[in-house]
């Protein structure tokens, strides 16, 4: 299945598109402002749209299905933006109030509509811009009309010879759907439009016999050219041609009419669906947004049933319709619509509001009916549009065959809503479910890992989010930090490693694990109400006051509370995780609920009050909201990922100035993969500078011999590495660069970045856990002299046991990136690739890094003409490469890679020999303080049994000739003299061993040592 890929490999395709539960699906257009996934039985209807008069927008829709309470006691949801449609707050919820009108008079917000399906004709009023609203209870409140069952829909209020008009449908016999009666509803303008004696009606008129409309709803009010009323209805009625019909109001309200001979009018989209007609005295023509039936679908039966195209047309008289532009279309007749469009002009522009059925994780809409989305759209300069917007909108689906898989496209989205292009990813990593990897140590750490996993009990994680939601914990929380006040943070990393083990192993194990934690956190987040959900004690009340503008922070304490969005951060995501690793639906819930609280909590604050908030850790809040942002498509969450720029560090660092020493490291990086997922899903310059400066530097002017940072968890200052080897190289930092420098890689691949990644990940992550019982280490790799200190199972749940639950499940990710007809060979870890697109299996047999020879054995179809890129390590002076035994040219391009093309078939084997040599590095400001390589593994001088580290004597580059392989032990040296060390009788020779840092557990070690010249060893004798 897609969805065992690895996260970024499904996330970056591309704005428009997403791969997920095997599913694929272009990203729904528009904002989203509310979502009902089919499968919930509850769909999306009625949308209406007003502007504020102090220019904020207010949306409104109901719900209706089979899971609603429309028949009984409908209900209709009010939504609020502050910021012109990018984001949408959910603001209120009215009871017995259905398909109604939002409309503006006299400053104060009106619904009108009826009570529940085909009800009373009810009015609410909200003098507070749409947070608490009346409720109709009787003729004086807002109860109008209750002498029958009545319809409508969203549509025109307008204003006319000092009187308020709607049109309203009653229904007719026996109550029947299509037995409708039309009319049209006024009052006075100045008068108390919550008192039914206000309202005046016509007399309700039904179709005529005999006629070719057979039904008619959902009228329009409109002044006419002659400044006379008229209700234009959508229609009941087949054909090639839709039509709608127009009836004659009284200038007094009181009477409607048919005249025979003008009473239908050619109008696109008029044919069974609902439309809004609206006057612009600019341009002096009427303009509606509808859903034309275009030639490409062939006129079926029921023009109604052809929603899947949204349209702007105009009219100089309200007979004659041109077509301006089609600004949203999808192919798909059956599950894919833009419906019952709400709009309202806002200076140059149009703002819409549509109920769309469109894709989802969960399948989709159900049928084109049936909406899922509520969706905002901005179609600029309305009345610029020409044909080019409906090219530019059709043209991806031209020459497409319906109802196949849709175009990886940006182009699906209307032209003028402005929405930036997804980068163009040169390379995608493979899905973990497609790389298994084979014996070797990385398979022997991820089996260790796997091991640990399933020891862990999930209940006594649980424990504290069941007591605090008010809950019977079901098992006792676990020690260490899941006992204090960070509870929570190893769950959502525990989450996340068992679905990572399932997607690289296919253990339905891990699975059962995700789905039995993520139905306990939903149920502890209904418990808790309103999305929340956290083990931290006094959490409710502590995010009240930051709700309230109350921020009280600090580098680990916000409010009182431990690092809280960090925590939340890691359980989003688990969430996310779960969702995409094992096609885990309702951790997609789950993640919108908490997110939908984060974004609620935070709404109210000012930038500076938010900007003081993020000085506390918030590890990667922005990435996981970018995360979100391009599932489902809603702009807020994207709003919020942004509002998760934490200024202070950020903006120095996109002026390319490393401000980082002196801050604590871990806090840092976690943004800059939010940045590098920003600048994926927005093209965002500012972020993709941020995340290459910050690698760049990082990498170059803060990073130890092991591919890790810190000293003391913090950063130091540039190049300074050779005093600060205290508490060195916390593990979490390489957790998330190596996440930075996977999408670096997909930007741009190049052996800089791999030659990272093979560094930090056999140096330090393979390092961190111990080889035996594979418990985790935190930090203190390269302290002089060091001894690794290792985790117990379940009383030390510190932040790297939590990183290393991850780390050790996905060595497969990184070892083979593809396009569509390139494979790079990254790292040199024996695994198995399939490559389904090409019908291609390519296992890599070596045994590195004990091994200088990678074979890489090729089985399957043959491939038209493909190129496979081999990194060309940089510790490797001459490397040599052959294809079924005839030497190839093995120099490297530009980006490091060694270039082999031809047509792949059953049996090829390419062969690369790296040859391995012992050498030295030193730090960047003591060239005389060394550490050992051979190849690519750090070595360290063993210290068992003598703590005292050893200098060496001679020169830095003779060193190393000094040391012979110990037999059989190929990454294991000794010199049998040159290491000198001070006992109680002075000083005295010893042997110096040296053994791959990854292997070392138990005893006393030092990577680092220091190198006397001959004439600096004969004056600290003399001393």
């Amino acid at each position: 299945m897609a969805t065992k890929g690895r996260l970024q490999n499904i996330l970056l395709i591309s704005i428009f598109f997403m791969v997920s539960a095997g599913l694929s699906a272009d990203r729904t257009p528009g904002t989203v402002v509310y979502y009902s996934p089919a499968t919930s039985g509850v769909y999306i209807g009625s949308p209406g749209i007003v502007i504020l008069p102090d220019g904020d927008y207010i949306a409104k829709c109901d719900e209706f299905g089979p899971k609603s309470t429309e028949n009984i006691s409908s209900k209709t949801l009010v939504f609020r933006s502050k910021d012109k449609g990018i984001t949408w707050m959910k603001i209120a919820e009215l009871k017995d109030m259905f398909w109604a009108t939002v409309f503006v008079q006299n400053d104060n917000l009106y619904l009108l509509g009826n009570h529940k399906l085909y009800g009373d004709i009810v009015i609410s009023k909200s003098s507070d811009g749409g947070s608490s609203w009346t409720f109709p209870k009787d003729e004086n409140t807002g109860r109008l009309k209750t002498d029958g069952q009545y319809h409508c829909a969203p549509v025109p209020i307008i204003v006319h010879n000092g009187r308020v008009w709607r049109a309203m449908e009653k229904m007719g016999r026996n109550n029947v759907w299509g037995t409708f009666q039309a009319g049209v509803m006024s009052a006075p303008v100045d008068s108390d439009l919550l008192k039914s004696e206000n309202w005046r009606y016509t007399n309700f008129l039904p179709t005529p016999e005999g006629s070719t409309i057979h039904h008619w709803l959902e009228g329009n009010t409109v002044l006419n050219p002659e400044g006379q009323i008229v209700n234009i209805l959508r229609s009941g009625c087949t054909g090639a041609v839709e039509k709608a019909v127009v009836l004659n109001v009284s200038s007094d309200g009181q009477t409607i009419s048919i005249d025979p001979e003008k009473s239908t009018i050619d109008m696109p989209g008029a044919s069974g669906k609902k439309f809004t007609i609206r006057f612009d005295p600019v341009s002096k023509l009427y303009w509606a947004v509808v859903n034309p039936m275009l030639p490409e679908h062939n006129y079926p039966a029921n023009p109604g049933e052809i929603r899947n195209a949204m349209a702007v047309i105009s009219s100089p008289d309200l007979k004659n319709w041109d077509m301006q532009a089609v600004v949203l279309y999808h192919p798909d007749v059956k599950k894919h619509a833009f419906q019952y469009p709400d709009w309202v002009f806002d200076g140059d522009d149009m703002i819409v509001l549509s109920r769309t059925a469109y894709d989802d994780p969960f399948n989709g809409a159900n049928s084109f009916h049936n909406a899922n989305y509520l969706t905002f759209h901005r179609i600029e300069n309305f009345r610029d549009l020409d044909s080019a917007v409906t090219e530019k909108t059709m043209k991806p689906w031209k020459d497409k065959v319906f109802h196949q898989e849709q175009p990886n496209t940006a182009e699906t989205i209307q032209s003028k809503v402005g929405k930036v292009p997804p980068i163009s990813v040169k390379a995608s990593p493979f899905g973990l479910s497609d790389v298994r990897l084979l014996d070797g140590p990385f398979k022997d750490a991820m089996d260790r890992n796997a091991a640990y996993l399933l020891l862990l009990e999930p209940d006594r994680f649980l424990a504290w989010f069941r007591r605090e939601a008010g809950l019977e914990p079901r098992g006792k929380v676990y020690g260490g930090w899941e006992s204090q006040g960070v509870a929570g943070q190893m769950l959502g990393h525990y989450l996340s490693a068992c679905a990572i083990m399932y997607a690289a192993s296919g253990d339905s194990r891990f699975k059962e694990r995700v789905d039995y934690i993520v139905e306990e956190w939903a149920l502890c987040q209904d418990k808790n109400g309103k999305g929340y959900l956290a083990a931290f004690p006094n959490g409710k009340q502590a995010f009240e006051e930051v709700n309230r503008g109350q921020v009280r922070s600090q580098g680990f304490d916000l409010n009182g509370l431990w690092v809280p969005w960090y925590v939340l951060h890691k359980e989003m995501a688990g969430l996310r995780d779960a969702f995409f690793y094992c096609d885990n639906k309702t951790a997609l819930k789950v993640w919108i609920a908490l997110a939908d609280w984060s974004f609620r909590i935070t709404e109210n604050l000012t930038d500076e009050q938010f900007q003081r908030m993020l000085d506390c850790e918030h590890g990667g809040m922005k990435e996981v909201c970018v995360d979100l942002y391009s599932i489902v498509g809603d702009k807020k969450y994207l709003a919020l990922a942004k509002r998760f720029t934490h200024k202070k560090v950020m903006d120095p660092l996109s002026q390319h100035k490393d401000i980082l020493p002196g801050f604590h490291a871990n806090t840092q990086i976690p943004k800059l993969v939010g940045a590098a997922r920003e600048y994926e899903l927005t093209g965002d310059k500012y972020c993709k500078t941020i995340a290459e400066f910050s690698w760049d530097t990082i990498v170059r002017h803060h990073t130890y011999v092991n591919g890790g940072n810190s000293a003391g968890e913090h950063f130091g200052p540039e190049d300074k590495l050779n005093d600060r080897l205290h508490e060195t190289t916390e593990t979490c930092n390489t957790y998330n660069m190596l996440k930075l420098t996977d999408h670096l890689f997909t930007w741009k691949p190049s052996a800089q970045l791999g030659d990272f990644y093979e560094r930090a990940l056999l140096n330090h992550i393979l390092t961190h856990q111990h080889p035996v019982t594979g418990m985790l280490m935190y930090k203190g790799f390269l302290d002089k002299p060091a001894r690794k200190g290792f985790s117990t199972p379940f009383d030390s749940f510190f932040c790297c046991v939590g990183t290393g639950m991850e780390n050790h499940a996905k060595y497969g990710g990184a070892i083979y990136y593809h396009n569509e007809n390139t494979l790079y060979v990254n790292l040199f870890i024996a695994s198995q690739l399939e490559w389904r697109q090409k019908g291609l299996t390519i296992r890599q047999e070596t045994n590195w890094p004990y091994s200088d020879t990678v074979r890489l054995n090729f089985s399957g179809k043959k491939t038209s003409e493909t190129a496979v890129l081999i990194r060309k390590p940089y510790w490797a002076d001459a490397v040599s490469v052959s294809v079924n035994h005839v030497i190839q040219d093995s120099k490297p391009d530009q980006d490091g890679f060694i270039r082999i093309k031809r047509d792949f078939q059953e049996g090829d084997v390419v062969e690369l020999k790296a040859p391995m040599t012992l050498r030295t590095e030193s730090m960047p400001d003591n060239p005389n303080r060394i550490a050992f390589f051979y190849g690519p593994t750090l070595l360290c001088a063993d210290l068992n049994g003598d703590k005292t580290v050893p200098i060496l004597v001679g020169s830095p580059a003779a060193i190393p000739s000094a040391f012979q392989r110990i037999e059989n032990k190929p990454l294991e040296f000794v010199s049998q003299e040159g290491g000198k060390v001070l006992s109680a009788n002075g000083w005295k020779e010893i042997k110096v061993r040296l053994a791959p840092l990854f292997e070392v557990a138990d005893q006393w070690y030092s990577v680092y040592m220091d190198v006397y010249s001959e004439a600096r060893w004969q004056k600290e004798q003399k001393k």
